[in-house]
């Protein structure tokens, strides 16, 4: 009688806590305001919240992962800017987070969350616009032209008299402005042009960081553990996605004249994106993902504090934290800032918490190196246009998108506890390694008469750059970047003035070429060059890139969901936002603010030849050892992957769950025969069960 009389007990705790989260209901109701229909309540679930928060971290993502990625080589030669400039610009959304994340969770966690995070996707739209306004302030795009008498683009080896000029159009006087400045090394960072994008991805970091940390908590706490992780999942997923769409659309953008609005580029012998000197519609992305983020921001602001039923799956929650005294548990809330020293020192006395954090911030690095510098690493690890590039770094982030469903798929199939989570984390990881020997089938470097290949007669490779030979002497070259083809040989040079030559014409397929030339190899088949790059000769190479990278991204993420779930349970229920921002904070400053900084020097670290901007300082890469920077790229990748192991070998080691870690609800006195994932048998269940 008396077991019956238990069950019946806890069954009528369940009815009543079923009633009371249904009496609840009248003020759970989305809508805006007062203004709560009932037409609109469909949209008050969990489905269609991780759907609009889904919504917003693509769009976000697009504008952080896919337009300004693909824009940085646009912008690198538009504006003069190195890779360090755009690295650090990039590095800014990381700084912005550190910066305002324990605020937003702080005031997130105990107001409004949906409201924080539909509030912070509008403010992205404004970093949005910032990043936007260089062109409409700077002028039009200066196209590096040969001028003579007849007013025709030569740009050959020629005695005549003729003037060397970077302007076709008269210049802003914002550009005027600009150009009185001499900057230096620390003057780089003083540019208007870099404070615009760097401000810019500011305001887009702080405009994001209530969707990624409050967010998690907030779509966390209103469904079921079990469901938790399938449902971050696919926001994670469509937080991938996001780059893929805005990398294969802005691609086309490229294609389309910078300065489409206001010049025709058929006046400025320029025919199409083939041609070196071409620099595509960058802008165009930031106004449209401007755009699209205030309309996703809407939706969201109806949502109320928390979704009718989200204390009945709490119900069904089991305690998995890191063990700790009762009296360190009971002083976790953070309202004061002593209190707030507390929940840091309980935060940092968690081993395998920190050691997970130790893996997210390698992984970090490599995520903000590669998701910055994709595009501009695909042209020059594989030799390919901007357009392909685009192409081909939507293929990898698809990749990513797979390994997020699989990493959450997995958890949710296999009802893994934190151990277990621990476990196929670093199975992931040891996987991913293998995959990394990617870098080693690179494309050959381009190979360029006077910067990396010595002139006709010389018996060694080019050891330091000289363009100037004896074979284009009298030519008086200006270093104005026009680079031509030698087909016959396929190499290159910097001008068709280097190579010596002395006619252009146009060939039968109407493309700009040269003949006459000087400083072609005497035993080549032809003296002529053509204008632009030469067909690298890659083979299968980009297609085993392409497979191991997609593969080792796949492996990446995948271990991501795991990592995301053991840190969610590692801490006690009411202190998941505070745990979350510590995380995100050491991963900005640990992990991805030097992660795109590494990357950015590392890539200006292996140009071979910069271009000499007039009247600045600083200059944007045009020729680079590909070789040298594959394989810089493949140590620093291995290093972060065998960290990550060892963080997650450690944190493995560190765990200990609590006494009540199979037993306890996270936040409910109900019985725990109630919970999830619970293989315990009756007599365990009676005997730990919550009084």
């Amino acid at each position: 009688m008396g077991s019956v009389s238990s069950e019946e007990n806890k069954r009528g705790e369940f009815a009543k806590f079923e009633l009371d989260a249904e009496s609840l209901k009248e003020n759970l109701r989305y809508g805006f305001g007062s203004y709560t229909p009932d037409y609109l309540q469909f949209l008050n679930n969990p489905y269609y919240l991780s759907f609009f928060m889904g919504l917003a971290s693509f769009f976000q993502s697009i504008a952080v992962n896919g337009a300004y990625p693909m824009a940085i080589s646009s912008l690198e030669r538009r504006y003069n800017l190195n890779s360090k400039q755009t690295g650090t610009a990039n590095v800014a959304y990381d700084l912005s987070v550190a910066l305002v994340v324990f605020y937003v969770c702080k005031k997130g966690n105990s107001g409004h969350k949906g409201r924080w995070i539909a509030g912070g996707v509008l403010f992205t739209s404004i970093g949005c616009l910032l990043c936007a306004l260089p062109h409409f302030i700077y002028g039009p795009y200066q196209v590096p032209t040969i001028i003579n008498e007849k007013n025709k683009d030569l740009g050959e080896c020629t005695f005549r008299n003729i003037t060397i000029t970077n302007n076709v159009v008269e210049i802003s006087y914002f550009e005027k402005f600009i150009k009185k400045f001499k900057f230096g090394n620390i003057g780089l960072y003083l540019d208007p042009i870099f404070l615009m994008f760097f401000f810019g991805m500011f305001i887009n970091g702080a405009g994001s960081t209530p969707l990624f940390s409050i967010g998690t908590a907030y779509l966390d706490e209103n469904v079921s553990q079990q469901s938790s992780a399938m449902f971050l999942a696919v926001n994670a997923f469509m937080q991938a996605l996001g780059p893929v769409f805005g990398m294969m659309g802005f691609a086309y953008l490229l294609n389309i004249y910078v300065d489409f609005d206001t010049v025709d580029h058929n006046n400025l012998n320029l025919k199409d994106s083939n041609d070196p000197r071409w620099i595509g519609a960058w802008w165009l992305s930031f106004l449209i993902t401007a755009a699209a983020t205030v309309f996703t921001a809407i939706p969201l602001f109806g949502y109320p504090t928390q979704l009718p039923g989200a204390k009945i799956h709490r119900m069904h929650d089991i305690d998995q934290r890191h063990q700790v005294t009762k009296e360190v548990e009971d002083k976790l809330e953070y309202i004061g800032i002593v209190s707030c020293i507390k929940s840091f020192k309980y935060i940092f006395s968690n081993p395998p918490f920190m050691f997970v954090i130790l893996e997210n911030i390698t992984e970090s690095m490599i995520l903000n190196g590669f998701s910055g510098f994709m595009p501009k690493i695909m042209e020059n690890l594989l030799n390919v246009s901007p357009l392909i590039s685009g192409f081909l770094s939507s293929s990898i982030i698809i990749a990513a998108c797979v390994g997020v469903i699989l990493g959450g798929a997995l958890l949710q199939q296999l009802k893994l506890q934190l151990s277990g989570m621990l476990k196929i984390n670093m199975t992931f990881h040891i996987l991913a390694v293998f995959f990394m020997c990617a870098f080693i089938f690179h494309c050959p470097s381009k190979e360029f008469i006077g910067i990396n290949e010595g002139y006709p007669g010389t018996l060694v490779k080019q050891s330091k750059i000289n363009l100037n030979d004896t074979c284009n002497s009298n030519c008086y070259c200006k270093e104005d970047w026009n680079p031509v083809c030698h087909i016959s040989t396929n190499k290159m040079f910097f001008s068709p003035c280097f190579a010596g030559c002395t006619e252009s014409y146009e060939d039968s397929d109407n493309t700009l070429s040269w003949k006459n030339c000087s400083c072609i190899d005497t035993n080549a088949n032809t003296t002529k060059v053509k204008q632009g790059f030469c067909d690298i000769e890659c083979g299968k190479n980009r297609y085993i890139f392409i497979a191991l990278i997609m593969c080792g991204t796949v492996c990446s993420f995948a271990a991501g969901i795991p990592a995301q779930q053991a840190l969610l349970r590692m801490v006690p229920f009411q202190s998941r936002s505070f745990a979350i921002a510590i995380n995100w904070v050491l991963l900005r400053l640990l992990g991805f603010l030097p992660g795109g900084y590494i990357f950015g020097a590392i890539i200006d670290g292996f140009c071979l030849k910069w271009s000499k901007a007039e009247n600045f300082e600083y200059k944007s890469c045009l020729v680079m050892d590909t070789h040298g920077l594959a394989m810089r790229l493949m140590q620093v990748c291995m290093i972060c992957k065998l960290i990550s192991i060892l963080g997650c070998i450690v944190a493995q080691i560190t765990y200990k769950p609590t006494d009540r870690g199979t037993a306890i609800t996270t936040d409910s006195e109900v019985p725990c025969s109630f919970a999830i994932n619970d293989d315990r048998t009756n007599e365990e269940k009676l005997k730990y069960r919550v009084k």
